[in-house]
């Protein structure tokens, strides 16, 4: 068993048949995972589900949807946490399918500037470098999903802190030291 990022070609429908069928494959795959049958997800089973032939996800992006999904702060991903999980993955993984114009099977900056702008996140060119090299970006290849599903997680969560606070110059917004400070030590 491994992640494909289909889940049976469900992704993103929104009727209750289709969330059911969707739901269906989430709790295969949750069985699946759960090699020790505890009804929880390790670090080491998600990497197991998300890594195959086609899909490469390292630990640190594990370690990250452990904590941004984890919502009891138990150091696993229990059933409910997982379906939310793999919501998010699905999501990530459309936009990354449809701003990967040339089918490489990565995301390059030009490609990464597009995909981000759609979430309403326009960085400048210095800012989308920055963000390249903090996540991981190859020059040869570009941002591969695992990568690109941490910068579109950070990223989402960045925008939607800072919808209200935009003034009346694109790309700044205002903010309080508190609020920073908050905003800097909630990052997922």
């Amino acid at each position: 068993m491994s992640f494909t990022g289909k889940a049976g070609g469900f992704v993103g429908a929104g009727d209750d048949t289709e969330r059911q069928k969707r739901m269906k494959v989430y709790r295969e795959w949750f069985d699946k995972a759960d090699r020790d049958y505890d009804e929880s997800i390790s670090i080491d089973e998600l990497h197991k589900v998300l890594t195959n032939e086609k899909t490469a996800f390292d630990m640190n992006t594990v370690k990250f949807l452990i904590r941004l999904y984890d919502t009891d702060n138990n150091g696993s991903i229990e059933r409910k946490e997982f379906y939310k999980l793999f919501d998010h993955i699905e999501d990530a993984q459309t936009r990354f399918i449809r701003y990967d114009l040339n089918n490489s099977g990565f995301i390059d900056e030009k490609e990464l500037g597009l995909a981000l702008a759609e979430i309403g996140f326009n960085p400048s060119s210095g800012a989308l470098k920055s963000i390249q090299r903090r996540y991981g970006y190859n020059a040869a290849d570009g941002v591969s999903l695992d990568h690109f599903l941490r910068i579109y997680t950070v990223a989402s969560h960045l925008n939607s802190r800072f919808s209200g606070r935009v003034l009346n110059r694109p790309n700044w917004i205002e903010i309080s030291r508190d609020d920073f400070m908050d905003l800097a030590l909630n990052l997922p």
